[in-house]
């Protein structure tokens, strides 16, 4: 486990920054109880600034504390994944069909940027936070470029609960969902300028994504009662 090193961001800061990294590394797994005391002893910090970390995590959704047991990564049921996906399209979806009808060439190579940058993590030898980032760097570019701000907004404010989807599917089942190639129909949809190709193509992309999301947030439920 890292340390915190003096000097630099907040005691907070870095202790959010580095819990951040071992739930994207699978250090720390999906249902998994946080020791305050542990974790602040291989820190080298004081557990009131841990605990400052620990809250805003829980306020993304990634950590959540059940009362007189503690705190737990957050641990999806197949019914918290399926909403997320659902909503998920509803703004993407939206976000496109208005971007179809202002879509300059400014706009278009924003998104082959993203998603050409997704291509090259996903052929490279690439972290799971960084083809994460990636991924939603592109879907993020959708919503900013349809000019909605509002839907931009309420996009956003859903990373957090992405973010511990991601972590109960894993690195090995997204990696399939984080191709490129898998989002290049997005871009085609957008370009052709017909709401129905949007509406019927994001459809079928995340129907495709969200099979895939519900069985690895299956299995790891069954795992976990297993262990239990």
């Amino acid at each position: 486990m890292m340390r915190i090193e003096s000097g630099q961001r907040t005691l907070r800061g870095q202790a959010y920054d580095i819990l951040k990294r071992q739930l994207l590394s699978g250090e720390l797994r999906p249902g998994e109880r946080l020791n305050e005391v542990v974790m602040a002893s291989r820190l080298g910090i004081s557990r009131g600034p841990l605990r400052e970390a620990i809250r805003n995590l829980e306020q993304e959704g990634l950590l959540t504390a059940a009362p007189h047991r503690g705190t737990f990564v957050r641990q999806l049921t197949e019914e918290d994944a399926a909403e997320l996906q659902e909503v998920r399209l509803a703004l993407e979806t939206a976000a496109a069909c208005r971007l179809a009808l202002r879509f300059t060439p400014e706009a278009q190579a924003l998104l082959e940027e993203r998603l050409m940058h997704l291509s090259a993590l996903h052929e490279d030898d690439s972290t799971l936070a960084e083809r994460m980032a990636a991924d939603l760097a592109f879907h993020e570019a959708i919503c900013e470029a349809s000019g909605n701000e509002t839907l931009l907004a309420t996009w956003r404010s859903l990373i957090g609960r992405i973010t511990i989807l991601v972590v109960n599917v894993g690195a090995q089942r997204m990696s399939q969902l984080q191709d490129a190639d898998a989002h290049r129909p997005l871009l085609d949809a957008i370009a052709s300028g017909d709401p129905e190709v949007i509406r019927e193509t994001f459809a079928r992309v995340f129907d495709s994504g969200t099979r895939v999301v519900l069985e690895a947030v299956s299995h790891s439920g069954a795992k976990s009662r297993d262990v239990a």
